[in-house]
């Protein structure tokens, strides 16, 4: 944990009142091309449904 987050940094977590052992930490996920390899799909989808209607 030490290697993701450094001393002092905010995290965000979530845990429940009644079980504080149920706690979890959001991460962050560094997959941006993830993102834009969709993007892109989903365009090209929507393009070539346009020109088959």
């Amino acid at each position: 944990m030490e290697e993701l987050y450094s001393l002092n940094s905010e995290v965000d977590v979530f845990y429940d009142d009644k079980n504080p052992r149920l706690a979890y930490v959001k991460r962050y996920c560094d997959k941006k091309y993830l993102f834009w390899l969709g993007l892109i799909n989903v365009l090209v989808i929507l393009i070539i449904d346009i020109f088959i209607l």
